[in-house]
Order: structure tokens, then sequence, then C-alpha cells
């Protein structure tokens, strides 16, 4: 069985083959009515989908280690409310099956301390929900935890960020543990065909250690290994020079990429063509578009890196999820961005430098031009403004 949504923005079926998202004329569908769920939508919101494809859920605000740049300890934090019950969230799942949503991202905190996880997982499983773990990764030393992981979620991803420096970062000397794990979760996910994503965000600290992180995930090999940038949100602070530490990250990355031969490595500065199917912004900035993220008690945002005052959409279960996502002011705002009216015009390149949840925190507006990177095509190799 399967579970499928016919989107009218896109006048076709839309469904989930691992992480993989297809697209079916509805001529397409017929000899399948009888193998899968089918989830209809008569109504949508100018510039978005009828309803989110991806939907994440931080489970839990608990962790086990203490990153010093963690994104999740935000100020909005203080005199929070309690986190959602089991039963909320099974009632959550529900809401969001007969809504059309595809794919659940488990979220947290460290999900493997929310002590229903897996309980919900597999709840979640019957309902033929695509679902990903987004975890520190230290829960799989434990060999059935990863085999359990990898058959229950078709994406498990692990943030891999340090190495002579892991204690500074994480406040743990747990490496030896970590990478154990990471060795676990890699076997399993080759054994059940469900993808190990490790990424890698760029700072001070992990600019300096790229060499040593690359030569563990080449022995750990991964699905695919991605380096991201630090988004100042929760202890992050806001670093004026960021871009230079990502242009020099991409530089020593791509030896590192030429000396293990590796195509399944990514930095965030290599950008590809958007495909036909959806307009070039929902690819590039799915917050509010395509995607909604709701915090551990229920505040709801348009997406992790937007959890912030003047983003909380509402709170659930108090708040339709339904009348958020056709009627609010803050959405269609940020839906109303687009390529002409900050600066990129035709460009027809999925750009992670225009994504508007991360462009935002570095000029506090939402129509503000992206900075320039190298590769940008509007830009030229070197930046310097548009062309």
């Amino acid at each position: 069985m399967f579970l499928a949504r016919f989107e009218p923005s896109l006048g076709g079926y839309l469904m989930y083959n691992k992480t993989d998202l297809y697209f079916f004329e509805p001529e397409a569908m017929k000899d399948f009515s009888q193998d899968g769920v089918f989830v209809e939508n008569n109504m949508y919101p100018e510039n978005a989908m009828s309803a989110p494809l991806q939907f994440q859920l931080a489970i839990t605000d608990s962790c086990n280690i203490s990153c010093f740049n963690c994104y999740n300890k935000e100020k909005e934090q203080c005199g929070r409310k309690t986190e959602l019950s089991s039963s909320q969230i099974r009632e959550l799942i529900d809401y969001l099956v007969d809504w059309g949503v595809l794919f659940f991202q488990w979220s947290g905190g460290e999900p493997f301390l929310a002590k229903h996880l897996k309980e919900l997982a597999e709840y979640a499983q019957t309902k033929h929900l695509t679902q990903s773990l987004l975890t520190n990764g230290l829960a799989f030393t434990d060999k059935d935890k990863a085999m359990w992981a990898a058959k229950t979620f078709q994406r498990v991803q692990i943030s891999f960020n340090a190495v002579n420096k892991f204690k500074e970062w994480t406040g743990v000397a747990a490496l030896p543990r970590l990478i154990e794990a990471m060795k676990n979760i890699s076997v399993c996910c080759s054994k059940t065909g469900s993808f190990f994503n490790l990424t890698t965000t760029i700072n001070e600290i992990s600019i300096l250690e790229l060499e040593k992180i690359a030569e563990i995930v080449d022995i750990i090999k991964p699905t695919h290994w991605r380096i991201g940038e630090e988004v100042p949100l929760g202890k992050a602070g806001v670093q004026n020079h960021h871009v230079s530490l990502l242009e020099e990250s991409y530089k020593i990355f791509q030896v590192l990429k030429k000396r293990y031969k590796k195509r399944n490595w990514h930095h965030c500065f290599e950008i590809t063509e958007a495909d036909s199917l959806m307009p070039v912004e929902w690819q590039s900035s799915p917050a509010g578009r395509t995607m909604l993220y709701m915090a551990s008690d229920g505040r709801v945002y348009p997406f992790p890196y937007l959890k912030m005052p003047d983003f909380k959409l509402g709170v659930y279960p108090q708040d339709d999820l339904r009348q958020i996502w056709e009627n609010n002011s803050s959405l269609k705002k940020l839906r109303s961005t687009n390529y002409e009216n900050t600066g990129c015009g035709s460009c027809k390149n999925i750009c992670v430098r225009w994504a508007r949840e991360i462009n935002y925190h570095f000029n506090g507006n939402l129509f503000e031009n992206p900075i320039p990177f190298t590769n940008c095509p509007r830009f030229g190799k070197k930046g310097g403004g548009f062309k």
C-alpha cells in the first residue's frame, strides 16, 4: 500500500518512493486505485500547495548532548508549555494523513529520548507515511536500534561537525561512540535500502576539521554527505564573516571530493537546475510552500529555521492547521517572495542562498537580495553584484 495525494495546484498525483517524490497524471493512477490510499484537496492557497508535502515535528526538546551552536535552543523556550502527549501526536498523524501530507520528519532535541518514539513511528508506518529521522546518532551504538531505524525510516540524518574538537562542539567525550554508531546505521541502511545522510555545518571550528571529518566519512560510507551553513538561530550567533568561511570551505571541499573520488558528497554552493514540476521558489525555499514545522509543545512555524516569534503561526491542537495553511498572513507574505522581486529574475536554479528561511536571518527582510557566492550564475564565478 502507498499514500498518494491529488495536488490541484499541479493537476496530478504526488507520492513518495523512499525519499524521491513522483508525479503522475490522473489517468496513470487508475491502474493503482486498489493499491493505495488517495487524498484529494479541492482548495489551495496562492503560491503554495494544497497541503504541506513534508511536516517536521520536534517530538522532544530533551537531548543527551549540548552542541554549542544548537538552533533548537531559542529564546522563546523560556516558560515552555508541556510537550505534546503520545495521544496528541497520534491524532496529529491521523490529521496529517487525512490532509494529504506525504512525508513526516521526526526531530528534537534527541528523538530517542522521547518515550513513545518507537510506538508513534510504527503507527505512522501503518498510515503509509514516508518518514525520516534527524538524530545525533548516539543511540545507534545499540545495533538493534540501528536496524529498527533502518527498517522504519526511509532517511536517517546525523550531524557530524568535529573530530579533534568534538567535545568542545557537543559537550561530551563521545566521538568513539558516535563513530561506532555511524558504522552501525550505515550497515543497517545498506541492508534495508534506506538513506543514511551526514551533514556538516560550517563555522570556525568545523572548517579546520574538514579533512579529518572527510577521512571518517570515507570510512563510514553514508548515502550522502552534505556541507551546509550555520544559521544564526538559538545558540548560534550572527557571524558577519560566515560567507567567507563558506567560500573557503567550498575550496577545501572540492579538493577532498576529488581526492576521495566521491559523487555523493555535496556542498551547499553546488546548485542544480530546478525541475519543471514546481516553481523554482518552492524547490529552493520550502518554508510555508511545501513544508510546516511544529515545536514539541505544538507551536507551528513555516520551517525549523524560522522558529521565532515573528513567524509563529499558531499552536496545535488549539488552532486548525488547514486554516493556518490557507489564511495565515505571515505565510501569505512569505509566499509572495519570488526570484523576480528578490533580485534573481529568471534564474532556473535551486539555490540555498536564495532560501528565505536562511536569507532572512542575515538581513531581516524577506525581500532582500541574496548574498553573492561562488557558482551563482547571476553573480559570476567570483560574485560581486547582479549582472
